[in-house]
């Protein structure tokens, strides 16, 4: 198959939506249908820093180097809405369907973007952390709170309704990778290899698990 944007450079991503692939290039997403039939192809206005697709309302969030966030219809690429983040946008976008969210880390905090169409205001909150983000930028949710992983060491809770935050929890190492949520615990791998399970009512540690490496 040629390739739908011939100067867009590496992939960066692949993401799958129902029977569509969704391929992110250098500065493009592209849609292809399960046989692999080219859909649509859209380009951003910068390179293509991250995405996310939102299943529940047919769209997929991309966001740029220039800290441009667009929506676009899944079914044909069309830019449903806009908005320009603040400086320092990172890696680690995450849609909390169940909350109509997208999560966007940034520098020392995380902003909550309103994914319905037409929002009286798009920032739904902010909430600043006690210090910057772990590498992986990565953030985990269970529908109620957002689960974030702080340097060097430390995994913090904020309530999706406001931002305020729940609890914070030492990991007792750094974090080796983003949190998970899995039944009814908090996943936090540490760089040592153990992976710490905590409540997620309180941030209480439940019990850790010895993995054998470091979590990647």
């Amino acid at each position: 198959v040629a390739p739908l944007v011939a100067d867009a450079g590496a992939v960066t991503a692949v993401a799958f939506a129902g029977d569509e692939r969704l391929v992110v290039f250098d500065a493009a997403a592209s849609a292809l249908s399960g046989s692999a039939v080219p859909l649509w192809s859209w380009r951003a206005a910068a390179p293509i820093l991250d995405q996310a697709a939102d299943l529940a309302g047919a769209q997929l969030l991309v966001l740029d180097q220039a800290g441009q966030l667009s929506a676009l219809r899944l079914s044909n690429g069309a830019v449903l809405w806009q908005a320009q983040m603040p400086a320092g946008a990172q890696v680690g976008l995450a849609v909390v369907a169940a909350a109509g969210l997208l999560l966007v880390p940034v520098q020392g905090a995380v902003e909550a973007v309103d994914l319905a169409l037409n929002p009286a205001q798009r920032l739904r909150w902010m909430a600043s952390l006690p210090t910057g983000l772990d590498a992986s930028g990565r953030l985990a949710s269970d529908g109620a709170k957002a689960y974030v992983s702080l340097s060097p060491g430390a995994l913090v809770a904020l309530s999706l309704a406001d931002g305020s935050q729940s609890w914070q929890q030492d990991l007792g190492a750094p974090a080796g990778a983003g949190p998970a949520v899995f039944g009814d615990g908090v996943y936090a791998p540490r760089e040592d290899g153990v992976v710490r399970v905590l409540d997620p009512a309180n941030g209480s540690l439940v019990r850790d698990l010895l993995i054998g490496g470091p979590a990647l």
